[in-house]
């Protein structure tokens, strides 16, 4: 199998999410919350499986800065 074209998806919690935009931003207003409301608004893309919910966390920042995704924002219910 050639692995040399994979694209790893970047899949992170709402609150890892977060932490990480915190880093960068300390003071961002971007909340848990309003990462969970995107993914199930399907504004960003995500994957719920039962209670879990993960992110594609550049599908994230492509939508907080603008920008087109190469993916569909969608949620995958599994």
């Amino acid at each position: 199998m050639n692995l040399e074209n994979t694209r790893v998806i970047n899949w992170r919690t709402a609150q890892q999410a977060c932490d990480l935009i915190k880093e960068k931003d300390n003071d961002t207003g971007i909340t848990r919350f309003y990462i969970v409301k995107l993914a199930n608004g399907e504004k960003i893309r995500s994957l719920k499986s039962g209670r879990k919910l993960l992110v594609d966390f550049d599908s994230l920042i492509a939508f907080l800065q603008g920008t087109e995704y190469e993916f569909e924002a969608k949620q995958i219910k599994i």
